[in-house]
């Protein structure tokens, strides 16, 4: 580690490492009703259920969950997220515009 490296070989040079800043991962909860009514919409537009997984990555969801706030991740087909190359598909945009409008529109009326 180049931090041991400096404490060892650099005349009064230490450190300590903290943990600065920790957040959760975010699960959606299936049967809350946020996810019940994206995934309506989503199925209608689809033609199929959508599918539900984990991601490995940590987002803001997390924190607005926990503050109470109905949340989900949800977005386009594309590829290269936070790359140098990174595109999204066009048509499926479109598609999540509805999707979210709708589900919008049903959630809080």
């Amino acid at each position: 580690m180049v931090l041991d490296h400096l404490a060892a070989t650099v005349a009064d040079f230490q450190y300590r490492l903290t943990r600065g800043l920790y957040r959760e991962p975010f699960e959606a909860d299936p049967q809350s009703l946020i996810t019940r009514t994206l995934a309506h919409h989503a199925e209608r537009a689809l033609g199929h259920p959508p599918v539900v997984r984990a991601e490995p990555f940590w987002t803001d969801c997390a924190l607005l969950d926990r503050a109470g706030i109905p949340c989900l991740l949800f977005g386009v087909d594309g590829a290269g997220a936070h790359a140098a190359t990174e595109y999204a598909d066009l048509t499926s945009l479109d598609r999540l515009t509805g999707i979210l409008t709708d589900t919008i529109m049903d959630f809080c009326s």
